[in-house]
């Protein structure tokens, strides 16, 4: 075959390599990396285990139901990456899963006016308290304000001790509005910022925390076979916010070098993030026992009150956002933006 140049006369004949480069078919054509977020849904439009784009915080919401883990996860990515190609594969709740609940107890008659700052998250509801406000009085307020915040990862109930009871104390059953769980990493909190932001319990009023528990379950990705609802389409930062060893193991083998996203048939590649909370001994222990070229698992520390979920979304959608600019670059010095530090 002879090959044509544009600038080496086809009639040398002088022994040598000669060499030059075409610039024709130059061009600033760009790959656009694209991201998934797993997660579960509520009351949405969207229809689950059907990929779906989302082009904003809002639609996000509209799709996946407000206060859904989904629909948190999808707010604080686009804090993180707003112009970014987010596509996502909406959940039901599991069958046999159970939701997460916790309770504030509220005791004692405030013997001065205050604002009582209750924190879901980092998400802080305050609730105004007066001088002759009963404990069952408070948890009326703080239930209604908690119920009156769609947005929030919770709904509440508010009940009351019994009239012939010792002590007069009224309480705030606080569930989780998706089952499973993650439920249990939502943070119950009370005047986090403290004094200095004029957080303080009202003088005379005790409030006490159980804080979230009893949520178990997560999806069996296998039966739902998310392999198969991917299909081909290519998703470079998939987010999906469970750590169980099951749904890594799964998504180990979805993503594998022989026979899954990244074999040499298929090329699909992609990168899977996901997040634990835990003490630095139990991340230690979680991390020793993993070994995944394809995954990253986000280590966050007990005392930081954001969602987990809401840690992996900030963190996927700066990875997404810078390293789709220089794959090279650093990313421990990101900024996470919308979540509260510990």
């Amino acid at each position: 075959m002879s090959i044509s140049f544009n600038n080496i006369p086809s009639d040398v004949r002088t022994p040598l390599f000669y060499a030059e480069v075409d610039n024709s078919m130059a061009n600033l054509a760009t790959s656009t990396q694209t991201t998934l977020l797993i997660g579960q849904m509520t009351e949405g439009k969207a229809e689950p285990l059907v990929p779906v784009l989302v082009t904003g915080e809002s639609q996000g919401k509209d799709l996946f139901g407000r206060g859904s883990e989904l629909a948190r996860m999808n707010t604080v990515y686009r804090k993180n990456d707003p112009a970014g190609q987010v596509w996502a594969i909406p959940l039901s709740d599991p069958e046999a899963a159970a939701a997460a609940s916790g309770t504030y107890t509220i005791s004692g008659l405030p013997t001065l006016a205050g604002i009582l700052s209750v924190y879901i998250g980092a998400d802080r509801v305050q609730v105004p308290v007066g001088v002759d406000d009963s404990p069952a009085d408070v948890a009326s307020a703080i239930a209604s304000v908690i119920n009156g915040k769609p947005d929030l990862p919770v709904t509440a109930e508010a009940s009351s001790s019994a009239e012939d009871a010792e002590v007069e104390e009224g309480y705030v059953t606080v569930s989780a509005k998706n089952k499973g769980a993650n439920g249990n990493d939502i943070a119950l909190g009370l005047n986090i910022q403290g004094y200095g932001a004029g957080e303080e319990t009202p003088e005379g009023l005790s409030v006490k925390i159980t804080p979230m528990a009893g949520g178990v379950g997560a999806p069996d990705f296998e039966t739902l076979d998310i392999a198969r609802i991917m299909g081909d389409d290519q998703y470079d930062f998939i987010l999906m916010p469970y750590s169980d060893t099951v749904s890594l193991d799964y998504f180990r083998e979805v993503m594998n070098d022989t026979s899954g996203r990244w074999a040499y048939d298929k090329q699909m590649y992609g990168h899977v993030y996901t997040c634990r909370r835990g003490s630095i001994n139990e991340l230690q222990k979680f991390g020793a026992a993993r070994n995944d070229q394809h995954a990253t698992i986000i280590g966050i520390e007990p005392d930081v009150p954001s969602m987990a979920i809401e840690v992996l979304a900030a963190y996927g959608a700066q990875n997404a956002a810078k390293l789709s600019i220089d794959p090279a670059r650093p990313t421990q010095t990101l900024e996470l933006i919308g979540i509260t530090s510990a």
